[in-house]
């Protein structure tokens, strides 16, 4: 029984490094997303610029090619954020699982009746979530 406790313990602490680890890649993607879209708002604005300026076509089809590939750029890092997104998902749901599955301990086995037990005060989060109900 205690190996059992000991082995689900271990998983669960290889769940949350590699939930860790998908957190932190998933701002990084954020980070690039920030930094590539204000680099799609100077093309436009150069874009705009060149356009009013009147520029040969060549000049505006250029900038218009790199507005599209920093546009892909940005669809393809905001695909992976959610691919992580949702594997996040899939483990919440499986550490969830292992978690109600471990033995929880009672009141009991602390010696303390239940008149004495008192619920932690809310989080400001759950507060906030309170509120805006």
């Amino acid at each position: 029984m205690l190996d059992n406790i000991l082995n689900q313990m271990r998983r669960s602490a290889e769940r949350v490094q590699r939930r860790g680890e998908e957190l932190t890649q998933s701002t990084r993607l954020r980070l690039e997303v920030f930094g590539l879209s204000r680099e799609l708002e100077g093309l436009y604005a150069r874009l705009g610029r060149a356009y009013h300026a009147g520029a040969d076509s060549e000049v505006l089809q250029g900038i218009q090619d790199e507005i599209r590939r920093v546009d892909e750029e940005i669809s393809a890092r905001e695909h992976l954020i959610q691919e992580l997104g949702s594997d996040t998902e899939d483990h919440a749901n499986e550490a969830a699982a292992v978690l109600s599955a471990a033995p929880r301990p009672n009141a009991e086995a602390y010696d303390v009746l239940p008149s004495e037990r008192r619920d932690p005060e809310p989080l400001d989060s759950e507060r906030q979530r309170e509120r805006e109900r």
